[in-house]
């Protein structure tokens, strides 16, 4: 009888695939064997492989290929999956340890609790995935009748609110969700939330006609429908058909039922013809990227990573909400806003008389951080990539770049030599503070661009004097630039609707805070994602001094942004169309980056490029950085932790700094 290996390379442990083998282990149908081990690809990639190894006829074998083919739910972590003939097994009947399953239904459960004839109550025991013991506290003692009743407030026009707690005062306070076909009044968020809001929620409830609404590319679809359930930001697709869609603004974070009771609502208002509506999730939801082809977190939410390492410099590291320990030649990072639990790998005990000591990075030490995390996650070496050899050459560091790009640090470009030592290439412009010393430095460096702007434009250079920026907003960070550049671009009534700014009378300075220059800078990349072309004005990033108050050796060049916005300012009275010069800013700015990178890989031979940053979430920007890169160096992205999280803390293991306590 054949033996067939059903195998599942996956960018990050997976819980429900583990809990899957360890239920085939013990079905006595056939003898199952499995495992759960790091594979390391031919490109030099880590991904977590699960295999189920079983023997059997070929007829039976299609049963259980069709078994597993609807079991095994699609992950945004999966990379790929195969079917191959074995002559024999790696796997044994061990159980694989994991973190908790917090499934809140799978394909077993979904059916009876979606039938529109008689559905199931969302309390309904699963024997697959046990969801009944993960609903949410809001779900808690809802029936179908119930759910029923919730249908009928909500096509009456009523807003329905689901809390866990009645007496709460807020709904941030209650945790809950709030659902209406109209528009929902903002509510107060905490700075974790209003990240994820910048942009109206949607809730489809009708998966198959997403199209008809929203401009959607293949892997976005696949991420929606995937077992995590994300938010994803998408274009609206205004039809003039559609004068009934209600769809008033560009962008909007579109997600599918994540609950039982939203499952179950869903199903409802699609027989009744609705095929979206509007909610108010107040959790914290994944927050992904999409960079080079593939998902990648910006922050990691799993509660524990294992990786095989070598003895860092450091055998501790706190950033943030991460801790990174170094025991036994494995490197462990735990979040510790997250409750711990099994890891895929073998546990790794940290010794009580260790105490974590917290770190605050440079944008350089930020940078460097992210580099060795990048390598390390993806263990490579020139001779493995470009002569294919199998070993790596353990005496020679990895010549590397990294772009860092953040808007919780100054953002950078370093290099890493031969020698391991690193280098800052280019750091992020230290832009002035204030949008009155902004006109000024202007009027200084070209003054006939300045002034045409400033007559033609006078209202909106009225604004601009008006406000100054937060002192808690990272000066130098991408995410900052951006801002700026979407000040002279975006229309003024998106300015208006972002900002405090009045435009009808003069004022005192507003500043600007944190939301706020996450909001300009996210609408300024909405305008640039609606242009649908790939050829764009050129605009103008060139090298300088930098300029920043750290003047060291290691900080030496930055852009002239001052240069950056007088090609804006001539696009924009050239009457150019905000949405080509918002692109072209994306597109140019890669552009610089990567002549910069053949520039390096002249001077000093880069082995690959690693990306890292939070920045990194500006897919445009990613997009045409990838596309170009691409073409020369292998690109490294972190998938096994995050672009800009736990990459830090398991970074700054290897970190050449002292401790200080």
């Amino acid at each position: 009888m054949p033996k067939i290996r059903f195998n599942f390379f996956c960018n990050q442990p997976i819980a429900l695939y583990a809990k899957l083998c360890n239920q085939y282990i013990n079905d006595n149908r056939y003898f199952f064997t499995t495992i759960h081990q790091l594979h390391r690809e031919q490109q030099f990639d880590v991904l977590h492989q699960y295999c189920i190894e079983v023997e059997a006829e070929e007829n039976q074998l299609t049963v259980i290929a069709d078994e597993i083919a609807e079991r095994f739910l699609y992950s945004i972590w999966l990379e790929r999956a195969e079917v191959i003939r074995i002559t024999e097994r790696i796997g044994s009947q061990e159980q694989i340890l994991h973190s908790k399953l917090n499934q809140y239904f799978c394909h077993a459960c979904s059916k009876p609790i979606a039938d529109h004839t008689i559905p199931a109550d969302i309390s309904f025991a699963c024997q697959q995935c046990h969801g009944e013991n993960n609903l949410k506290p809001y779900e808690i003692g809802y029936s179908h009748h119930d759910i029923a009743q919730l249908t009928t407030k909500l096509i009456k026009g009523d807003t329905v609110e689901l809390t866990s707690d009645l007496k709460a005062s807020s709904m941030d306070q209650a945790n809950g969700i709030r659902l209406s076909l109209l528009p929902l009044a903002a509510q107060q968020l905490d700075k974790k939330a209003w990240r994820q809001q910048i942009c109206p929620q949607i809730l489809a409830t009708n998966p198959e006609r997403i199209s008809r609404y929203f401009h959607i590319a293949p892997h976005q679809v696949h991420a929606l429908s995937s077992l995590e359930k994300p938010s994803i930001t998408l274009l609206a697709n205004k039809q003039p058909s559609e004068s009934e869609s209600r769809l008033s603004e560009t962008h909007y974070q579109v997600c599918f039922a994540d609950s039982r009771l939203l499952l179950q609502l869903s199903t409802h208002l699609r027989l009744q013809g609705i095929d979206w509506l509007y909610i108010d999730k107040q959790q914290d939801d994944l927050a992904l990227s999409w960079v080079n082809l593939a998902w990648v977190a910006n922050k990691t939410n799993a509660a524990e990573v294992n990786i095989p390492a070598p003895m860092p410099r450091h055998d501790i590291q706190t950033y943030d909400q991460y801790e990174a320990t170094y025991l036994k030649e494995t490197i462990t990072c735990k979040s510790t806003l997250l409750p711990s639990g099994i890891t895929s790998s073998p546990h790794v005990k940290i010794p009580d008389t260790v105490t974590p000591i917290a770190k605050v990075f440079s944008g350089f030490e930020a940078a460097s951080c992210a580099l060795h995390a990048g390598i390390l996650a993806n263990s490579f070496s020139a001779s493995q990539y470009k002569a294919n050899r199998r070993h790596i050459n353990k005496q020679t560091a990895t010549s590397a770049a990294c772009i860092y790009l953040s808007n919780q640090h100054p953002s950078c470009v370093i290099t890493q030599d031969t020698s391991a030592k690193h280098d800052c290439f280019l750091m992020m412009p230290d832009i002035a503070k204030s949008g009155a010393s902004i006109l000024a430095e202007l009027d200084k460096n070209k003054h006939q661009i300045s002034d045409k702007f400033r007559q033609k434009c006078s209202q909106r250079c009225q604004v601009i004097k008006s406000v100054s920026f937060s002192s808690h907003n990272t000066s130098n960070s991408l995410e900052r630039f951006i801002a700026v550049v979407a000040l002279f671009v975006l229309s003024e009534a998106d300015i208006r609707a972002i900002t405090p700014c009045n435009l009808t009378t003069v004022a005192e300075t507003q500043p600007l805070t944190c939301k706020h220059i996450a909001q300009l800078a996210a609408k300024f990349h909405q305008l640039a994602q609606s242009y649908n072309g790939n050829n764009a004005p050129r605009i103008d990033f060139p090298l300088c001094a930098y300029n920043g108050a750290n003047t060291s050796e290691s900080q030496k060049r930055s852009i002239n942004w001052q240069q950056t916005l007088s090609s804006v300012m001539s696009f924009m009275l050239a009457d150019a169309n905000p949405a080509i010069v918002a692109f072209g800013f994306f597109d140019s700015l890669a552009d610089y980056l990567s002549n910069w990178m053949d520039h390096l890989d002249q001077e000093m031979g880069l082995d690959a490029v690693v990306l890292a940053g939070s920045d990194f979430r500006y897919s445009v920007l990613a997009d045409r950085l990838c596309l170009r890169l691409g073409k020369n160096y292998p690109i490294v992205v972190n998938r096994l932790l995050d672009l800009d999280g736990a990459n830090l803390a398991v970074g700054g293991l290897f970190l050449a700094k002292r401790r200080r306590y």
